[in-house]
């Protein structure tokens, strides 16, 4: 797992990001990775917060001397998983409905499920534990 650096132009805004698989999370946004560090959630989040002062919206840095002198020092050694690897889970149709009530049964105003991540949770804990969960709140 690494917390990535990503930039979709020389001189342009930095992405300070987190994935399990770095590929295709930067292909998606279009940029190139120029730095990484090993870490989770926690490291991604003590990095937008030790650049709070650069940033311009969401996980987008401005690259100024401080942020890019970190990438150069301590994010070169690392290199994230780049391999392009996807779990497929067939999910029957009959589930998708049920998954769909149970995200909308879970969001609240301050979090949001959306059928992929229920997906997830389904697949770790159970779909009849997802159900009692949704009915919970």
């Amino acid at each position: 797992m690494s917390v990535y650096f990503a930039q979709r132009r020389k001189g342009g805004l930095i992405k300070i990001g987190y994935s399990r698989n770095v590929k295709p999370r930067v292909q998606t946004i279009r940029a190139k990775v120029i730095g990484a560090v090993p870490g989770e959630r926690e490291v991604e989040k003590k990095l937008h917060k030790r650049f709070a002062h650069l940033r311009v919206r969401g996980e987008w840095f401005r690259p100024e001397d401080d942020l890019l002198e970190y990438i150069s020092v301590k994010a070169q050694k690392h290199e994230p998983d780049l391999t392009d690897v996807q779990t497929v889970i067939r999910v029957p149709k009959s589930w998708l409905v049920r998954l769909d009530k149970i995200a909308d049964r879970m969001c609240t105003p301050a979090i949001r499920f959306n059928r992929s991540k229920v997906i997830r949770m389904a697949t770790y804990s159970g779909i009849e534990v997802l159900e009692a969960e949704g009915k919970k709140r």
